[in-house]
């Protein structure tokens, strides 16, 4: 008799971790660590289970006054241009919105889109799912009619490397204008005056910034760039771009001297590709990345970066979106995050000797 008298109770208070685990065909055991955020598991159980979790509407018990406590935050980013499963700069980003989740007793769910019907389906599905507490938007390339849904649903929601067209969405940003001259800055104290920019698309706010850092640094100097747009080609991003841009940068009749790159990953490729080709980096061509991801510390040699604190990035989001859940009423806030100049190998002083003799 007590022991069904106390299933009853449990039963009334809503589904448990057993009900997940049946649904997700795992032990208890499992279910708990997806819910304290183990990264033991691997990323299919997870998924797995995050899903039974929202099918059978199990929210944990709260424990303690936070909004976000025993609840979800649904992550979503896009899968065009920078797939957060792709990216060092957003996985970094991620480690922070979980560290941030667990924080305050919270769990993440992850959904990527790209704007077609099904993504937008999915979407509005987890808009309307009330064991979701909130959205955290990752990413230069979610798609506008995404963040439109969650605007639309009321839901509490918060932008990751990105804003929205109204600018009415809480966001965080990392200082692309400062950070684009300081890199600028960094190679025209270098005595560098024919200096390129790569990267692109231009529409994506985060990385419009940066060219716009890089412009008026030049300005401020009295210099153009070497060319009137950024250096891009349209379906490329990353690696790809920077090999591409190599390619192009040499076929010029007149090559710059300095390169200022969107990411790291846009100019570890274009390092790669300048050296496929026989040009020296730096003694021919200095270039400069940006995110100040590890990937810049093993080409060789050793990248001159922009680093962005992109963990904290994540735990701001986290707490920003506590905030919003609190005070929905309040006004959309905007935090940039500071930069800082790494200087590697791959920046050095322009010698006009050199470059006459080669």
């Amino acid at each position: 008799m007590h022991g069904k008298s106390h299933r009853k109770r449990r039963r009334a208070g809503g589904p448990t971790l057993r009900d997940v685990a049946a649904r997700a065909g795992v032990s208890p055991g499992t279910v708990s660590k997806v819910m304290n955020g183990s990264r033991s598991i691997s990323e299919a159980t997870r998924r797995r289970v995050q899903e039974a979790a929202l099918e059978v509407g199990y929210v944990a018990a709260p424990r303690g006054a936070a909004q976000l406590m025993g609840g979800y935050a649904a992550v979503i980013s896009g899968r065009r241009v920078y797939p957060l499963s792709n990216s060092e700069f957003y996985q970094h980003v991620m480690i922070g919105i979980e560290d941030g989740l667990r924080a305050f007793g919270g769990y993440p769910l992850t959904q990527s889109v790209d704007g077609d019907d099904q993504s937008l389906e999915a979407v509005e599905r987890l808009a309307l799912n009330g064991a979701v507490r909130g959205f955290i938007c990752v990413g230069c390339d979610v798609p506008q009619a995404v963040i439109d849904v969650f605007l639309r649903a009321g839901r509490p929601l918060v932008l990751v490397d990105h804003v929205d067209a109204q600018g009415a969405v809480d966001a965080v940003l990392s200082d692309g204008l400062g950070g684009g001259r300081l890199a600028t800055e960094h190679l025209i104290q270098l005595g560098h005056r024919c200096i390129a920019f790569v990267g692109g698309p231009m529409d994506h706010a985060p990385l419009a910034e940066r060219y716009h850092g890089f412009r008026l640094a030049l300005a401020l100097h009295g210099l153009e760039p070497w060319h009137a747009e950024p250096l891009s080609a349209p379906g490329l991003f990353g690696f790809d771009l920077g090999c591409k841009a190599a390619e192009a940068i040499l076929a010029s009749k007149c090559k710059p001297t300095a390169v200022v790159a969107a990411n790291d990953e846009v100019a570890v490729g274009l390092v790669r590709g300048l050296r496929e080709r026989g040009v020296n980096v730096p003694d021919d061509i200095s270039i400069v990345g940006f995110d100040g991801c590890r990937v810049g510390e093993f080409v060789e040699p050793r990248l001159t970066t922009v680093r962005v604190a992109a963990q904290d990035m994540g735990k701001l989001a986290v707490a920003l979106l506590e905030g919003r859940i609190e005070r929905p009423e309040r006004p959309a806030a905007r935090h940039v995050t500071p930069v800082e100049l790494v200087v590697g190998g791959s920046t050095a002083p322009w010698s006009n000797s050199e470059h006459k003799s080669s």
